[in-house]
């Protein structure tokens, strides 16, 4: 109930901003409100569904507690623990469409564990805006190597596991340090699911306004601007099924 109540709150604001903006004449914002009411049939993160598989996996379920009673970001406007949720959401249901016969390819075990690690990491302590992303990334890397060399046994296999976790990280920088037909398999999803938040139902928000904030920008217009650029940019450039699926059930 609690969750629905959060959701029925969303969509009131939603409709709040809309109606606000039916008498601005602004090119973005009356873009937007075409937007925001697709938002209101869009994704429900099922926490469920992800807890299930954190929960299905030791190393998995010891890692997301850690996460919870150390990581300072959770409660950031974007850079929050909804954003990797919703993250981690399309993450568990890309690796079950790999399950079906003739998929584009086949994620095992090791690879839906390797690419959740890699979403609960990616963000941690995240500045929310205060230093630049390679900073953040970085700094969410530290808190990664850190973790695997304390709970695991530091070997090759440790380092291996540094590096592939670390490379996919690196692939959600922003600007993107890596250039879109370079990514390899985990680096693509980890990337494409970074986006594909932008389709959850507490989109305003917790994208819109919680972005805003950590961009430190005040005007509306100059944000949506480059927000919208953005995704229609990033949303041209997918590649995976799952996420061209995924932008043509919400056009």
């Amino acid at each position: 109930y609690f969750i629905q109540i959060i959701l029925l709150i969303d969509k009131i604001i939603i409709w709040i901003f809309i109606l606000i903006t039916l008498f601005n004449k602004s090119f973005y914002l009356n873009y937007y409100i075409k937007f925001e009411l697709n938002l209101l049939n869009m994704i429900n993160t099922d926490q469920v569904k992800v807890l299930t598989y954190i929960n299905a996996n030791e190393d998995l379920k010891k890692l997301f507690t850690y996460y919870i009673n150390n990581c300072i970001s959770l409660t950031n406007p974007y850079h929050n623990i909804n954003h990797t949720f919703a993250m981690m959401y399309h993450i568990c249901c890309i690796y079950e469409e790999s399950q079906t016969d003739n998929y584009e390819f086949k994620l095992d075990n090791e690879g839906l564990y390797i690419l959740l690690m890699s979403a609960i990491f990616h963000d941690f302590n995240h500045s929310a805006g205060k230093y630049d992303d390679i900073t953040n990334i970085n700094i969410a890397k530290d808190v990664m190597k850190n973790y695997i060399r304390t709970e695991f046994i530091n070997d090759e296999s440790c380092n291996h596991l540094i590096k592939i976790i670390g490379d996919n990280i690196d692939a959600t920088c922003y600007p993107y340090m890596i250039n879109d037909d370079d990514l390899n398999l985990y680096q693509r999803i980890l990337r494409e699911c970074d986006i594909l938040v932008s389709f959850s139902s507490d989109y305003f928000t917790q994208c819109a306004c919680g972005l805003k904030d950590e961009m430190r920008i005040h005007d509306w217009n100059k944000f949506l601007a480059e927000h919208i650029k953005f995704l229609l940019e990033t949303w041209k450039n997918m590649k995976l099924s799952y996420s061209k699926k995924i932008i043509e059930e919400n056009k």
